[in-house]
């Protein structure tokens, strides 16, 4: 059965300045070098940048800081880029009076996709089963889409609980053919099409090549799973 490649978990480190921070959903980061802040504005100055910066586009809704102002007015020079989900940095801002440095705890919220109720291991996952709620990030998220469409359809690989965050790990493609079921085999050579009993030796989902027998003639080949019981003959 043809194996999707799973996707690299990158695990940035930022040291220094910016501290330690947590792998996030947009690797490159946020311009924030530059910046003018008040003594009263908060964190809304992130989320602005983070809105404007952000290559993944994710929705950030709001950011919770500690403190909750920057309590000083100038220009941050450090860290330049700021990694949206972090959970602290030392900023360095100029002011009249020389530069200072002060550490802020970041909580970063965003929508994610949970479950309305409990979704049973191998059970195909419905619209009405989903919702989506407002969270703090956590690195466990993983790449979390925030439409629910994207998991309509597809099937748990884990019994999910009422009120879990549905990630990308927790839900696989519909399994259209599985390992020992008969088949429905299209051939096509040209403008000619030929239609043959089969059994597959592989499950599959759609667009999964898998190897399959052929009883009429004793030899196996490989085909792409083209619909339910129904694969089309590569060889």
């Amino acid at each position: 059965m043809r194996r999707r490649v799973p996707c690299i978990l990158v695990i940035l480190f930022f040291v220094g300045l910016a501290g330690w921070s947590h792998p996030a959903l947009a690797f490159t980061g946020v311009p924030i070098g530059g910046m003018t802040v008040g003594a009263s504005s908060g964190p809304e100055v992130f989320l602005k940048a983070a809105a404007r910066g952000s290559q993944n586009a994710v929705a950030w809704k709001r950011i919770e800081m500690i403190p909750p102002s920057f309590g000083i007015s100038g220009v941050i020079v450090t860290p330049e880029r700021l990694l949206p989900g972090i959970d602290s940095v030392t900023l360095g801002i100029r002011t009249p009076a020389g530069m200072v440095y002060r550490l802020f705890r970041l909580k970063w919220f965003l929508p994610v996709v949970v479950a309305r109720s409990d979704i049973r291991r191998k059970e195909t996952i419905r619209l009405e089963d989903l919702g989506v709620e407002i969270l703090p990030y956590r690195l466990s998220f993983g790449e979390n889409p925030r439409e629910r469409n994207f998991f309509c359809g597809k099937v748990a690989k884990r019994t999910i609980k009422a009120g879990e965050v549905i990630t990308q790990r927790d839900v696989g493609d519909r399994t259209l053919v599985e390992r020992g079921d008969s088949l429905m085999l299209i051939a096509r050579s040209g403008s000619v099409e030929a239609k043959i009993d089969g059994v597959a030796l592989e499950s599959g989902s759609e667009g999964d090549v898998i190897r399959v027998r052929i009883p009429r003639y004793r030899r196996d080949s490989r085909g792409v799973v083209v619909g339910p019981n129904l694969v089309l003959v590569l060889e």
